[in-house]
């Protein structure tokens, strides 16, 4: 079935998941496919840092060996150089590749390769491909095919958001936590009842949604969970409560956002 890359994978740092990678071709034992599969996984360290030049050279000096073996080596060559492309901001160049990645047989890669060509879809075209891939990922037999029912029904979710479909999100945003559940990533259940109570706000269900963040906060939430209690305080009509609110938000968010950012003076000028 190949390595499951996610132990080795921090998304947070990629960084110190290329260092984790390199470590692993010198210190254990892996097949040649194997071997490749982790040449692809350094080249998307690099383009989660914006760096396609490193992570087309990698992909290229592997490339030949990963087309010739098939299967996953090849299809996670052809992923991650569209990924490569798309990072650099050449969206049109990345299609190919996640279009051939999209017809592999290996059922996880084949659906992350659909689930790719949705994120820069027209909402109608990124809602039929990530149907398609949730029917994939629903009647597959393979584990790590499975698992991206949560991510799937999470990007449903937001396209019905911005098409106003606020119903329809919710109902996806549930059907994401109930996925992100079966496997216990904390990080990743925190985020899942993060948009299903900004769905109840933008609903207009604040009672509800001011619940869920407040339970969020309670455990530790981050700057985004003070955002979203002080734009539900706004909407109830009592700014005064919600200065704190947007203050801490502000205070946890200025470093990521940018302090000249517009979300971060509008945070300023309500706390």
């Amino acid at each position: 079935m190949g390595i499951d890359v996610r132990e080795i994978w921090n998304f947070d740092d990629p960084v110190e998941s290329e260092q984790k990678f390199r470590e692993a071709l010198q210190t254990r034992d892996f097949t040649p496919n194997e071997q490749l599969e982790i040449w692809a996984q350094i080249a998307r360290t690099f383009s989660l840092r914006r760096d396609r030049v490193n992570c087309h050279v990698i992909l290229n000096e592997h490339w030949e060996n990963a087309m010739t073996a098939g299967g996953r080596p090849k299809a996670c060559f052809e992923l991650e150089k569209g990924r490569g492309f798309r990072s650099g901001g050449e969206g049109l160049a990345a299609v190919p590749f996640f279009e051939a990645a999209a017809q592999s047989e290996v059922d996880d890669l084949r659906i992350d390769a659909i689930h790719m060509l949705a994120i820069d879809a027209e909402p109608d075209e990124a809602t039929r491909l990530n149907l398609v891939a949730l029917e994939q990922a629903r009647s597959s037999s393979h584990p790590w095919a499975q698992r991206w029912q949560g991510t799937l029904c999470n990007n449903l979710g937001w396209t019905a958001f911005d098409l106003g479909r606020y119903d329809e999100a919710i109902e996806r945003f549930q059907d994401a936590l109930a996925e992100r559940e079966k496997y216990g990533n904390a990080g990743a259940i925190r985020i899942a009842k993060w948009c299903l109570a900004r769905a109840y706000r933008a609903k207009g269900d604040l009672d509800e949604a001011f619940a869920m963040q407040k339970a969020l906060k309670d455990a530790g939430g981050d700057g985004f969970v003070d955002e979203e209690l002080g734009e539900i305080l706004l909407e109830k009509g009592d700014a005064e409560a919600a200065k704190p609110f947007f203050r801490a938000a502000a205070d946890k968010l200025e470093g990521q956002l940018g302090e000249d950012s517009e979300r971060i003076k509008r945070m300023r000028s309500l706390s």
